[in-house]
């Protein structure tokens, strides 16, 4: 049952991730009163895709990874959006299982956000206050209700976490009058998303997710850097990082500050 309960579970992330894709670039370029309603087009042509274009992961395969209509070569993002977007929320459902419905229900709600942000900055570099600022006023209300953290918890993860990257902008403003740096390490964007993941996780938590983010975001980087794809002052979206940081730390945050206490404190 639980196996079956997981795969239905991915099949509808397969679909949260087609909307997705058409969510993001409808954003993207303002067309907010479409997200929901309109009909998908080809972004390039701007023909009306049909249901036969719109199959996650097959259409992409069997299109040739190429626009029905005009041929135009369709970008592999979209594609590992569908495919990550059903693989966590497998992943979600196999975690917390069938028994807690709205724990179920509340963690794929932010995991899914967490996937839109984590696209739109990695295609745009930015990450939109349409989305953040929401998802923040959720997670705080959401601590009102049955989920984990109690309201000053959350308030508390909400400053440390929106905290943090406020530190970190006012010293790289402070690197750059000093002329230390000529370069931006954070956007605003980030202090949003900080501000969310804490108002979610709690500071704990916050911080095994920012952890996890800046060691991924470093080996990435690293590897980026010995294919000579980036250079060391190369600009590298954090938002994906953080997103994959906070599903580690709302899945297993509990379970990872246990294992660290157990090992500084041995009983």
């Amino acid at each position: 049952m639980s196996l079956i309960f997981t795969f239905g579970v991915g099949l509808l992330g397969l679909a949260v991730g087609s909307f997705l894709n058409a969510a993001v670039y409808r954003l993207r370029i303002k067309e907010f009163k479409s997200i929901f309603s309109g009909r998908s087009f080809c972004v390039n042509c701007k023909k009306t895709l049909h249901i036969r274009d719109l199959i996650p992961l097959a259409s992409y395969l069997l299109l040739r990874k190429k626009c029905r209509f005009c041929a135009t070569k369709i970008s592999a993002h979209y594609f590992w959006v569908e495919l990550i977007t059903a693989l966590v929320f497998g992943l979600v459902a196999a975690v917390v299982g069938f028994e807690n419905l709205p724990l179920l229900a509340w963690n794929l709600f932010f995991v899914t956000v967490f996937i839109f942000i984590a696209s739109f900055d990695f295609q745009f570099g930015e990450i939109p206050d349409e989305v953040s600022l929401p998802a923040i006023v959720i997670a705080g209300l959401g601590s009102f209700l049955v989920f984990p953290l109690t309201p000053l918890q959350s308030l508390l993860g909400l400053i440390v976490g929106g905290g943090f990257f406020v530190g970190i902008i006012l010293l790289n403003q402070l690197a750059y009058k000093l002329k230390l740096t000529s370069i931006t390490w954070m956007g605003g964007g980030d202090i949003r998303f900080g501000a969310l993941l804490g108002a979610l996780l709690g500071w704990q938590n916050f911080l095994i997710a920012l952890f996890a983010a800046s060691l991924i975001g470093s080996l990435v980087g690293g590897l980026l850097m010995c294919q000579k794809k980036k250079g060391f002052f190369s600009p590298l979206p954090f938002g994906p990082f953080l997103a994959l940081g906070g599903l580690l730390a709302l899945l297993f945050g509990n379970e990872i500050w246990s294992w660290y206490l157990g090992f500084i404190f041995p009983v």
